[in-house]
């Protein structure tokens, strides 16, 4: 029985649609690139990305017997027009686990620690106090205060006021703003 083609047109885009990687392709004799993008927009992580996008590569060295040593990674988050994917594209050597650049090797690249980014820590109370993962960094408001990429817990306290939580999470070289709305206590 044949199936109609206008069914299998639909099917075939839809599965084109959903492949968000080329696969693992040869650079160089012993240099590799995988780049990856996440489809789930603002249900997808980009942490998971790379996770998942390192483990892929990983796997490949593992199943030649032998080690995948990183060169460079580039992450690029999710844009704020549709299409513009969360994209993650790594580069590694695939080398074997006797080899003395396996010991010696790391990936020179600037770490969560030393990618910053400024945030401003604003609150519908003046001089509230800001506390960012537990330890007191100024009063409110904070003003290009520097943070590590990453998510932290920013809470914000004012005498008569509910406490104020939430966690953030911190792209490098990026600006946030976060504005703290302060419930009067009963």
């Amino acid at each position: 029985m044949r199936k109609p083609l206008s069914l299998l047109i639909p099917a075939f885009l839809l599965a084109a649609a959903c492949a968000s990687s080329p696969g693992i392709v040869q650079v160089s004799p012993d240099t590799y690139m995988i780049s990856k993008e996440d489809h789930a927009g603002i249900f997808g992580s980009l942490a998971k990305l790379k996770a998942d996008t390192i483990r892929e590569a990983n796997e490949f060295a593992a199943h030649q017997d032998k080690v995948a040593i990183p060169i460079a990674e580039k992450e690029t988050p999710m844009g704020i027009c549709c299409g513009q994917w969360a994209r993650f594209e790594y580069q590694f050597r695939v080398l074997g686990k006797n080899d003395p650049e396996v010991r010696r090797a790391s990936l020179n690249l600037p770490t969560a620690a030393t990618l910053t980014s400024e945030v401003t820590i604003e609150s519908s109370v003046d001089n509230a106090e800001v506390y960012v993962d537990g330890a007191f960094v100024g009063s409110a408001p904070l003003r290009s205060y520097r943070m590590a990429a990453g998510v932290h817990n920013i809470e914000v306290r004012a005498n008569g006021y509910q406490s104020w939580k939430r966690d953030l999470s911190v792209s490098p070289e990026a600006e946030s703003r976060v504005v703290a709305q302060l419930g009067k206590l009963p």
